[in-house]
């Protein structure tokens, strides 16, 4: 076998053992994953496992990346394209709640695992959420006349930050019983709206 086919089938194990971690949080959630079920669901070897990921740990820091990519996504498709400012930040905020919704067990991933992670990864995540929010205010900025004039460092949190304290509320069981955040969501890309834009 050449070191280029290696090489891919390498990665595809490697995927395949993501994927399959994934199946758990997706049925079960982040607390039941183990080695020896991930390898057998992705049909991967033990030592496949700890050559490509090293530990449980590294399998977390592997899902954790995989979900936060599928978020923002998510986050991006919505977005695209948008007509005006206040189309856009509602939209910003129905697909932060739409996609906690849909996947609560990936979203108790990025809110659980975040403060454990590596200091290296950490800055990494860092660094890629940095990324992400200025290509999010490089799209607002076109609407700069429409748009109050704040601080960059104020528009995430005005605009994402009670979509989020919400759903985190929800993803806690805090919130009464048979609560759907959705049924709010229209709410808070309102609120969202009133807090940065210059438009009623």
């Amino acid at each position: 076998m050449t070191a280029r086919r290696q090489q891919t089938r390498g990665a595809q194990t490697q995927q395949a053992i993501i994927e399959a971690a994934l199946a758990v949080v997706d049925e079960r959630g982040h607390r039941d994953l183990d080695i020896q079920g991930v390898c057998a669901r992705a049909e991967a070897s033990v030592g496949s496992f700890y050559h490509h990921l090293g530990s449980l740990e590294g399998l977390h820091a592997a899902v954790f990346d995989a979900i936060l990519a599928d978020y923002r996504r998510a986050i991006g498709a919505a977005l695209q394209p948008r007509r005006s400012p206040r189309t856009f930040v509602e939209a910003l905020v129905r697909a932060h709640v739409e996609w906690v919704c849909e996947h609560p067990r990936r979203a108790r991933v990025l809110y659980e695992l975040r403060g454990g992670l590596e200091p290296a990864h950490d800055a990494e995540v860092r660094s890629g959420t940095r990324a992400f929010l200025v290509q999010i205010e490089e799209s607002v900025a076109r609407w700069r006349d429409r748009i109050r004039p704040l601080p960059a460092v104020l528009l995430q949190p005005l605009v994402i930050g009670p979509a989020e304290t919400l759903t985190r509320q929800w993803l806690a069981g805090r919130l009464p019983e048979g609560f759907d955040p959705r049924d709010v969501a229209d709410e808070l890309a309102r609120a969202a709206w009133r807090a940065v834009g210059l438009e009623p």
